[in-house]
């Protein structure tokens, strides 16, 4: 199947013993071990060694404190773009006790004074050989590239035949299609034939982001987005989306209303209930710790009307330390996995996503969240902490159900494509991508004024009243 995605690339020998068949005093010839971590409930090395079927082997347990790094630096020329390709296999990972859940490959870029200005992380999970890749280049202010292998995890990693591959700018296709081919999380979801849709568009004769963009539509995607060199980003699937929200209505019939932002908006009900409208998870740090102001200033009322219907996602960190004020306890709200082998329904384990309160009291009197279609991406993973609370109520319309965490890889012609890289789940593991958060309570938002809003008016009445 990958073959179909091969362009016919330069070879360059730049990773030195990329087979590992070389060893030096326990150690792999051309590379450098180094500490990338340490573990004070262990008390033993990791251990590292040539693999039984080639490469090396990286393995740990619940006794192991220290982790070793294994790392080369890579030459390329400047402006030179390359593919990093390697096999890998895991077996046994599990994590235990307080270690870091790392088993990756990782290319980092640094300038001439030794910062770091780029890193590319690849997960890597698969209990049979797999195929892998990392693009990179030496472009920009890039002066030094440096390729990890670690693990920190209860386990084994092995990864044997590593090689650079040097790019061509009309290589820039093909290397979008296999990287997708690798990385897109949703083919499986949506059923989409990659390789019948990528063979329509490869011949196309069209400037480059002209020739990608109906192709990259047909994902139905809206976590896709392309950036020409020089230019803006260009999305490349909008859906429609009906709103269920009237914020000039709301900011009437609040008794006191101040805007935060751009699109924030925080206030109190007539009938005395706390209110926060959250339009974004994106914006100044001043906006943000504005708003944990206002909510610990309402922290004393007898309800809350948290409102996400318009919450166009962003930072879902920015989602979490809004929604502390509002947790009892650490709770897994949500889960993700990343796509990590050949097939399109090769993943990661599953990762729980956590949210815990803040130090000092949190609210845990009845919440209403007001949620609907706009309600997107990281937005979503806001909605689905609160409904990880026992006192909070999810009120409203479904949300859109699109969560892809897009990353971008850049081709060899300077452009950057962003694409899904994994499937958002939430607390119990059932993917929402297409079918959107379900609110507790399904509100028809039709009449006059906003009527979503007063029913959640109505609701906090009824539950404290009860």
């Amino acid at each position: 199947m990958m073959a179909l995605f091969l362009a016919l690339f330069l070879q360059d020998p730049g990773i030195t013993n990329g087979s590992f068949h070389d060893w030096n005093q326990g150690a792999p010839t051309g590379w450098s071990i180094t500490v990338g971590a340490t573990n004070s409930s262990g008390s033993q090395p990791s251990q590292l060694g040539p693999g039984k079927d080639g490469g090396i082997s990286l393995w740990g347990s619940e006794k192991t404190g220290t982790w070793s790094a294994v790392s080369q630096d890579i030459n390329l020329p400047p402006d030179q773009f390359a593919r990093i390709a390697y096999r890998f296999r895991t077996s046994g990972l599990k994590q235990e006790g307080n270690q870091f859940p790392n088993h990756f490959i990782s290319v980092r870029t640094f300038d001439s004074s030794g910062h770091m200005i780029g890193a590319d992380y690849r997960t890597l999970s698969s209990k049979t050989w797999s195929s892998g890749e990392l693009i990179t280049s030496r472009t920009g202010n890039a002066s030094r590239i440096e390729l990890i292998l670690f693990l920190s995890i209860t386990g084994q990693l092995d990864v044997k035949e590593i090689e650079i591959q040097n790019l061509r700018r009309e290589d820039s296709f093909d290397v979008l299609a296999r990287n997708m081919d690798l990385y897109y999380s949703y083919f499986q979801h949506k059923q989409v034939q990659w390789q019948e849709i990528v063979t329509r568009y490869r011949n196309k004769e069209a400037p480059f982001a002209d020739q990608i963009k109906p192709m990259l539509a047909e994902l139905k995607d809206g976590h896709i987005w392309i950036l020409p060199p020089g230019e803006k980003k260009i999305p490349v699937f909008r859906p429609p989306t009906k709103h269920n929200y009237d914020f000039h209505s709301v900011a009437k019939d609040l008794a006191e209303g101040k805007q935060v932002g751009r699109n924030s908006l925080v206030g109190k009900t007539k009938e005395g209930f706390g209110y926060i409208a959250v339009g974004s998870l994106v914006g100044p740090e001043r906006v943000f710790k504005e708003l944990e102001t206002e909510i610990t200033a309402r922290m004393d009322l007898s309800g809350f009307i948290v409102d996400l219907r318009a919450n166009g996602g962003g930072y879902e960190g920015n989602g979490s330390r809004l929604a502390r004020y509002f947790c009892d306890k650490k709770r897994i709200y949500a889960k993700a996995k990343y796509r990590s082998g050949e097939s399109h329904n090769s993943f990661t384990t599953p990762v729980n996503r956590t949210i815990s309160p803040r130090d000092k009291k949190s609210f845990t009197r009845p919440v209403v969240v007001l949620i609907g279609q706009a309600c997107v991406s990281s937005g979503e993973g806001m909605a689905l902490m609160f409904r990880s609370f026992p006192h909070a109520t999810l009120l409203g319309q479904p949300t859109r159900g699109a969560s892809g965490n897009p990353q971008a890889v850049t081709l060899p012609n300077g452009t950057k494509v962003w694409f899904s890289r994994w499937i958002a789940m939430d607390a119990e593991g059932i993917p929402f991508e297409g079918k959107g958060i379900q609110p507790d309570i399904l509100i028809e938002h039709k009449g006059k004024g906003d009527p979503t809003f007063r029913s959640a008016v109505d609701f906090l009445i009824k539950q404290i009243g009860d």
